[in-house]
C-alpha cells in the first residue's frame, strides 16, 4: 500500500523520536537525511502536476487506489483523488518536522527555508485550497479534474485539524463540531485504527473532555473483534495500546520534550472531574521524569535523572494574576500558541530534584 500521507508522517515521527531521545542519528545518519530531503523535495516534485497550486508544492496521488499511489489515507475515498486534506496537513507538518531536524544538524538556513514553506503552505491552505465554506461545506480534497470535494472524509478531514494546519479559530471550531457529529453518526470510523485519531485531534485543539471520551470508548471495544474477524480483537491493533499511551503522557499530561536542548513543556489537558494525574517515569533523553497535574492549575515535576538539569516550560491555559515556583511568586508571562494563551513559567528542575508551579487569579 502507497499512500501520500505516509511519506511524510515518517519524517515527522523522526523529528518527534529525535526530540523524545536526543539521539543524533536521527540528524546525522546520511540515509536517514537523504530520505528526509527526497521526500520533503524531489518525492512533491515528482507528484506535483495534476493540478495547479501557484507557487507552493502539494504533493498528490493518482487516483487509482492505494496500490498505485493514494492521495489519502481513507481507503475507501482514496480512488479518483489527486489531492487530499491529510496529504497537504501531512506535508504541512513534515516541514516543520525538517525545520527541527535541520536545526538539530546545525544547518539553520535550510530550518528557515522549512519553516517558511510551512508558513507558506498553510497560508495557501486557509486561504484558498480549502475554500471559504464552514463544517460540512469545507473543501477536503480535489479529484483529478480539479474537481473540489466537501462533506465527510473520514481520514482527510480529521488530519486537517489534527496536524494543525487550520488556523485557530471559528472556522477550525466548526470543523470540529462538525467530525464529532459525523463520527457519532452512521457514518463514523468502523475500523478501531481510525478512531484512534481522534483524541489526538481533540487533545490538539483543548477539547479535553471530547478527547477523553473518545479514549474511554477505544479502550472499551479492545477486546471486541476486529472489523475485519479474521484480524482478532481490536486490542491486538498497535494503534490502540500505542496511542492510548501518547494520548495519556502527550494528551492529557501535555508533555512536550526537546531533549537536544535538555527542555520539556507541560500542560495540564485534565478533562472535568479528574482532579489529578500522574505519570512516573517518563524517558525524555538520556533521564526522565515524572510528571503530576493537580487540576489545570497546579503541576509538580520531579527530574529523575542522576545528573543535567532540564529546563521546564510549565504552562496553564488562560491568563492568571498570581504564578509561583516552590511558593515562590514570579513575574506573570503569558504567550499564545495556536490561538490558545497561557501563563507560563520556565523553572531550571536540575537532576534528583522536584519543582511545583502553580497559578491563581
Amino acid at each position: 500500500m502507497r499512500e501520500v500521507p505516509a511519506t511524510f508522517e515518517l519524517v515527522e515521527k523522526a523529528a518527534q523520536a529525535y526530540l523524545w531521545t536526543g539521539d543524533r542519528r536521527y540528524v546525522d545518519d546520511p540515509a536517514l537525511w537523504d530520505f528526509y530531503r527526497h521526500a520533503t523535495e524531489e518525492f512533491i516534485d515528482l507528484h506535483n502536476s495534476a493540478r495547479p497550486n501557484g507557487e507552493v508544492k502539494v504533493a498528490e496521488g493518482t487516483g487509482n487506489g492505494i496500490l498505485a499511489g493514494a492521495a489519502s489515507y481513507n481507503e475507501q475515498d482514496g480512488d479518483g483523488l489527486a489531492e487530499a486534506g491529510d496529504g497537504i496537513a501531512a506535508e504541512y507538518q513534515a516541514y516543520l518536522a525538517m525545520a527541527t531536524l535541520a536545526r538539530g544538524k546545525g544547518d539553520t538556513a535550510l530550518a528557515r527555508t522549512f519553516d517558511r514553506r510551512a508558513a507558506d503552505l498553510k497560508t495557501y491552505f486557509n486561504d484558498d485550497w480549502s475554500g471559504t465554506g464552514s463544517g460540512a461545506d469545507m473543501v477536503r480534497a480535489y479529484t483529478l479534474s480539479g474537481t473540489p470535494v466537501t462533506g465527510w472524509g473520514k481520514e482527510n478531514s480529521v488530519f486537517m485539524p489534527m496536524k494543525q494546519i487550520l488556523d485557530p479559530g471559528p472556522r477550525n471550531d466548526a470543523y470540529l463540531d462538525y467530525i464529532q457529529a459525523q463520527e457519532l453518526g452512521p457514518d463514523g470510523s468502523t475500523n478501531i485504527e481510525s478512531t484512534t485519531y481522534l483524541p489526538d485531534m481533540f487533545f490538539k485543539n483543548n477539547r479535553n473532555d471530547t478527547a477523553w471520551t473518545w479514549m474511554k470508548k477505544i479502550y472499551g471495544e479492545r477486546e471486541l473483534q476486529h472489523v475485519n474477524s479474521s484480524q482478532g480483537p481490536n486490542g491486538d491493533y498497535p494503534e490502540v495500546s500505542f496511542t492510548l499511551v501518547s494520548q495519556t503522557v502527550q494528551g492529557l499530561m501535555g508533555v512536550t520534550p526537546d531533549a537536544p536542548n535538555h527542555t520539556v513543556t507541560t500542560q495540564s489537558r485534565l478533562p472535568s472531574g479528574m482532579k489529578w494525574l500522574r505519570a512516573a517515569d517518563v524517558p525524555i533523553g538520556a533521564g526522565s521524569i515524572t510528571v503530576r497535574h493537580d487540576g489545570a492549575t497546579k503541576t509538580t515535576l520531579t527530574n529523575n535523572a542522576r545528573k543535567s538539569a532540564y529546563r521546564w516550560e510549565a504552562r496553564f491555559p488562560g491568563v492568571h494574576k498570581n504564578i509561583t515556583v516552590n511558593g515562590v511568586p514570579q513575574r506573570v508571562r503569558s504567550k499564545t500558541v495556536d490561538g490558545v494563551t497561557y501563563t507560563y513559567a520556565t523553572p531550571t528542575v536540575r537532576a534528583g530534584t522536584t519543582a511545583v508551579v502553580q497559578v491563581t487569579d
